[in-house]
């Protein structure tokens, strides 16, 4: 059996799907139905627990309520002072979709429902997770704020419904990843790239459950014989069905934040018995869909032959972070030498995260004459040139959210 495992090579950070979620809560009179808006959204911070759990876990199953007003901090598994937690869902509350142009991203809403006088006292704080009970149970958890983004507290009247407004995105990849596999004497070209991202089913509807394959039916794992397109529509040309197939999921590795994939084509797969050359593949994900696109390189527009001499094994890695910086630092005092070159990577101090572009700024303090940083990497570099001393503080950003580093001190002897 000939085998081809085509993005086993990629590189990781091209694969991320970017993961945001946001919350805000009402109060709800249970016999007009009328509701009153308590807090602006409220936008949340994945916590590293929350990032194994998206692998084996239905992530949004539950939210909970609590009133510690203590930061979101990704090494948090659970509310700092939980008051109550629900796994209820309004009729009719859960609804999902796809931006219809760019910025592209899926999106789900679910909209949990308390129970009169069931979440009771000052609350300040609110986590989405695989559990209502108190515990290390949440993926994620935020501060509650008002419609400024400003940090509240509130007091929900005990005798109405608390609900709360869940909207999960998720920003698709927007880069492609290219490399190159041997398979059966030949080597070919591959470009990766995301799929049909404005589509509804493929980018909202599975959001929530763990990551992996959908399944291998055909709808969801398709050949064809024509290029991949742009990253808001399928692969051109025929597609062939699945038929014969087998998707699974390989064991997940605690801690890699990514998940590894295969789809083994047997000998009547994918139209194999008329000799078919596989152009391009097109498979869906609960995180999405993708394509990739295979290139002879002796026989450039060539696909991979497949016939029914041989099975064909696709492998492919997903990896999932922060939609939105998260700083990590806190960066030390940099003590630098005059006359001699000198750089600080301001990006290792930030989770991984999307969507791109990304822009880096200085939002207070100085920066060292001769020095300067780049808006686009974060690399703050050059050769100081005058001796001298400060602070600086920098802001790291993009379509989804901004953090800054903490205020540090630099100097220059």
């Amino acid at each position: 059996m000939l085998s081809i495992e085509p993005v086993k090579t990629q590189t990781r950070m091209s694969q991320l799907v970017g993961v945001k979620t946001r919350y805000m809560l009402f109060n709800v009179n249970p016999k007009t139905g009328k509701e009153t808006q308590l807090t602006g959204w409220s936008n949340n911070t994945l916590l590293t627990s929350g990032r194994n759990a998206l692998a084996s876990q239905n992530w949004v199953y539950a939210v909970q309520l609590g009133t510690d007003g203590t930061d979101p901090a990704a090494g948090q598994t659970a509310l700092l002072g939980y008051v109550a937690g629900t796994s209820s869902v309004v009729a009719g509350g859960t609804t999902y979709g796809a931006a219809s142009s760019a910025p592209w991203y899926g999106w789900k809403q679910i909209r949990f429902r308390f129970t009169p006088g069931q979440a009771v006292g000052t609350l300040s704080e609110v986590g989405l997770g695989w559990s209502a009970a108190s515990g290390s149970n949440l993926a994620f958890r935020a501060l509650l704020v008002d419609i400024t983004g400003t940090q509240v507290t509130v007091v929900p009247l005990a005798d109405e419904y608390v609900d709360v407004v869940v909207e999960i995105r998720c920003y698709p990849p927007l880069d492609d990843v290219t490399g190159t596999v041997d398979f059966a004497g030949e080597t070919y070209n591959y470009i990766l790239r995301a799929s049909e991202v404005g589509s509804a089913t493929w980018w909202g509807q599975y959001i929530g459950t763990p990551i992996g394959k959908v399944d291998a039916l055909s709808t969801y794992w398709q050949a064809y014989n024509g290029d991949i397109r742009t990253i808001d529509l399928a692969p051109n040309g025929t597609n062939f069905p699945a038929d014969g197939t087998n998707a699974y999921n390989e064991a997940y590795s605690n801690n890699s934040y990514e998940r590894h994939m295969a789809q083994i084509g047997g000998p009547n797969a994918w139209n194999a018995t008329t000799g078919s050359l596989l152009r391009s593949f097109r498979f869906i994900t609960t995180l999405g869909a993708y394509q990739i696109q295979f290139d002879r390189q002796s026989s450039p527009g060539t696909g991979i032959p497949k016939t029914n001499a041989y099975n064909i094994k696709f492998s492919f890695i997903l990896g999932w972070a922060e939609a939105g910086p998260i700083f990590t630092g806190p960066i030390a005092t940099q003590n630098w030498s005059n006359g001699v070159p000198a750089s600080l990577d301001i990006s290792t101090n930030f989770q991984p995260y999307l969507p791109e572009p990304i822009t880096y700024t200085l939002v207070s303090g100085s920066i060292p004459s001769g020095m300067s940083l780049n808006a686009s990497t974060g690399l703050l570099d050059g050769t100081p040139d005058t001796v001298s001393s400060g602070s600086l503080e920098i802001q790291c950003e993009n379509d989804v959210g901004s953090d800054s580093t903490n205020i540090f001190s630099w100097s220059v002897t």
